[in-house]
């Protein structure tokens, strides 16, 4: 995936203490849509590290046939499931052979 720099944000490694994705590489994008709300509102830039161990029930930023895509995931043997805070949204159902599915 090619990713648009826009522009740097020095963030200092004080702020990121305690954090297990110390020393990851980050990535600033800003949220389009309001899927995510409350939690997350449009328009709102979020912070987040690349390549990390991912857990059920945490927040991610997914690539899903070319779009990214911020939820809240579970994952089990067969599926993940993108879950919305909002619920006027649906759930998104990944299946396992999905082979345009990333969790970034």
């Amino acid at each position: 995936m090619e990713w648009e720099i826009v522009d740097h944000y020095p963030i200092p490694s004080n702020s990121l203490m305690g954090y297990t994705w110390q020393g990851a590489q980050y990535k600033i994008m800003t949220v389009e849509g309001n899927s995510m709300e409350p939690l997350i509102q449009d328009g709102e830039g979020i912070l987040f590290a690349e390549n990390l161990a991912r857990e059920n029930g945490t927040v991610c930023v997914v690539s899903w046939h070319g779009k990214l895509i911020v939820r809240g995931i579970r994952i089990n043997n067969s599926s993940t499931i993108l879950v919305p805070m909002n619920k006027e949204y649906p759930e998104i159902h990944i299946t396992s052979d999905d082979e345009d599915f990333f969790i970034l």
